[in-house]
């Protein structure tokens, strides 16, 4: 199970990559605060770290900041981009429990021996 966590985690932070860097218009956009809509037309570019946006997306209750900095733009173009971060977020959801739940079922076999 971890194989899988690790390869979403390396197509999250390739996918957050290219909506950074490599798009015509920008997909991930700079937000004004915490809590506040996006300005948009303004790339995140260094803003954020690709690897820790995605994981920031993907992991349920880690928060790294990345999520608060940038924002993936609201215009009609970016709506595959949106969806995929949400089918991510949703995978994210279902495997970090398991993977944890494997985790600490190889951890207590491993000390009651």
């Amino acid at each position: 199970m971890s194989w899988f966590l690790m390869l979403w985690l390396v197509v999250g932070t390739g996918a957050f990559y290219i909506a950074n860097y490599h798009v015509d218009e920008p997909v991930l956009v700079r937000n004004l605060g915490a809590g506040t809509l996006a300005l948009p037309g303004q790339r995140c570019g260094e803003e954020i770290d690709s690897l820790w946006y995605a994981l920031d997306v993907f992991v349920p209750g880690l928060d790294l900041k990345q999520e608060d900095r940038c924002s993936i733009a609201t215009r009609d173009e970016a709506r595959p981009w949106r969806a995929f971060s949400v089918i991510y977020e949703i995978l994210g959801a279902i495997v970090t429990p398991i993977m944890l739940l494997s985790v600490t079922g190889m951890l207590r076999r491993y000390i009651e021996r």
